[in-house]
């Protein structure tokens, strides 16, 4: 042991070491101590390589193990490896020890990150297919070639057909023939990133001949920002009853407050003419990604990355402005974000709104597509009924409380009340949600 602790301190290791032959020891140790690395000799009395290894990987599995040996065949190092050792070195080639250690322990911590990726993506599909089946607007995912990969019931309903028959259709057959050409324009636009997504009206062809009016949706889906887009997200909300929801709708800031307040994205609204600031926020955790008063601080972009963020973002009147880059968090780490800046239109608002948005770009906050398909009085509620925070179309939620309290509910989604502090009530459908703080933590209740 003291000539392998020599020989990894020359190679500039710091080294805690414990030494035992006794599998009760090795096992207490795995499973109280923050170990990085298991060294194992090949024969050891009463105990060898093979009992180690098989010990390390039932306790802890994400250790890397290196066998060490005076004298091993070939065939016998090859057999453990693909037991699970990660490298074998001779005794009489120490000098080999050091760069095996951190080979394995450079691969140790890249499995470990793709296992959370993994963990990540699967809490990031979940999360989306909870909004996928929310029954108050028609959800359709789309590939490149604008073929139907996923249909949820609303969208059915509003069709007038089975569920079913709409996966692998033309997405675009659905509608009728001149807002299909306009749809298909605007996604053209999106493909060709000259546009991040857009609402605009489209009527839905029934079999029957029926038109349904509708205000349609979209947003490419793509891993992170500077990646391809893969298909298209749509979200289709019945129009033919004109109501303030709807209505509102089309007006940007309504539809963007929702993607912070599910926690995707830090975001400002402004004025682009007075330059007054409209609405702002910035979700927990993420404030990296916070936007300053006058917009996002160019001493948190990375010197490297400082010419180009000037560029992007100094030219006045630009209608959209779009950068990947490193940005310095509050504990003084790096974390690549990607920063939007967008000029919308609205046949709602007689003036425009600037919309400068900001998330991160890493596996940990993997994009979140559906959020922006709440076009209706929305709020976050903790188990309790608490109201966490309101969406702009129920701004007088706030103070409110939903009863029963959604902890003691089953079954989903769910039926209850928003009552207010002066009494009022609003029917609510609520939904739960898995989030950060895990599932049954967090619930969305939407106005029925």
């Amino acid at each position: 042991a003291r000539l392998i602790v020599r020989e990894l301190r020359r190679e500039g290791f710091y080294v805690e070491y414990l030494q035992t032959t006794r599998p009760e020891e090795i096992r207490s140790a795995l499973q109280l101590g923050e170990w990085d690395l298991v060294t194992s000799d090949h024969q050891m009395p009463g105990f060898d390589a093979p009992s180690a290894l098989r010990l390390v990987r039932e306790v802890r599995p994400d250790i890397p193990l290196i066998i060490l040996s005076g004298q091993i065949e070939l065939q016998t190092a090859v057999d453990l490896m693909k037991q699970g050792a990660d490298d074998y070195v001779q005794k009489d080639q120490l000098a080999m020890l050091g760069p095996s250690v951190r080979a394995a322990l450079e691969h140790a911590q890249r499995r470990r990150e793709l296992e959370q990726a993994a963990a990540i993506l699967r809490a990031n599909e979940r999360r989306f297919r909870s909004y996928f089946e929310l029954p108050l607007i028609g959800l359709a995912t789309t590939d490149l070639d604008g073929t139907i990969v996923d249909a949820n019931d609303k969208l059915a309903d509003l069709a007038g057909v089975p569920r079913s028959t709409l996966i692998r259709q033309p997405w675009m057959g659905l509608f009728q023939p001149s807002d299909a050409a306009l749809l298909q324009s605007l996604t053209r636009e999106c493909l060709q990133r000259e546009r991040d997504g857009f609402v605009a009206p489209a009527a839905i062809v029934r079999r029957e001949g029926q038109r349904v009016r509708t205000l349609v949706s979209a947003r490419p889906i793509q891993a992170r920002a500077d990646e391809p887009i893969t298909g298209f997200l749509w979200a289709v909300v019945d129009a033919s009853a004109e109501s303030e929801a709807l209505r509102r709708l089309t007006d940007t800031s309504s539809v963007l407050a929702m993607l912070s307040e599910i926690g995707a994205f830090a975001i400002a609204v402004e004025d682009p003419l007075t330059g007054e600031r409209l609405y702002e926020h910035t979700p927990h955790g993420l404030e990296v990604c916070a936007i300053g008063p006058q917009g996002f601080p160019e001493e948190r972009v990375h010197a490297d990355h400082v010419g180009r963020y000037r560029a992007e973002f100094a030219q006045e009147g630009s209608e959209r402005a779009s950068i990947v880059f490193p940005a310095l968090a509050p504990d003084g780490s790096w974390a690549p974000v990607v920063l939007t800046r967008t000029l919308y239109r609205s046949s709602e608002r007689s003036q425009p709104l600037l919309v400068t948005l900001c998330h991160r770009a890493d596996a940990q906050h993997g994009a979140l597509f559906s959020v922006d398909a709440v076009p209706l009085p929305a709020a976050l509620v903790d188990a309790g009924g608490r109201v966490l925070f309101a969406n702009s179309l129920a701004n007088d939620w706030e103070r409110g409380n939903v009863t029963p309290e959604p902890r003691s509910l089953s079954g989903w989604p769910a039926e209850a009340r928003l009552v207010r502090t002066d009494g009022r009530e609003t029917p609510v459908r609520l939904n739960k949600l898995s989030s950060a703080a895990g599932e049954g933590r967090l619930f969305l209740a939407v106005a029925v």
